[in-house]
């Protein structure tokens, strides 16, 4: 009968190191999600860095549209100019 009580059920030692093990990565888990350097911020960093690149591109877009249009409007003056 002793060693029947003896190993049942979990110890009020493995609970303790079982939470105190699940806090301690939870504290690691939200320094790395919620830090300054965490991936929140960076995820943020990102989008922002993409939105300025998109801007930017567009507008390098947009100017070269209007280089082919002046470049073609001027094409079509000298073809209707030699008709």
């Amino acid at each position: 009968m002793r060693n029947i009580k003896e190993k049942r059920g979990i110890t009020l030692i493995a609970l303790a190191v079982t939470i105190v093990i699940i806090l301690i990565l939870a504290g690691v888990t939200i320094d790395a999600v919620f830090s300054e350097n965490g991936i929140i911020n960076k995820a943020k960093e990102a989008a922002n860095s993409m939105n300025n690149a998109v801007t930017n591109d567009q507008a390098e877009l947009n100017e070269l549209f209007n280089e082919l249009d002046e470049i073609m409007n001027g094409w079509r003056k000298w073809r209707n100019r030699r008709k």
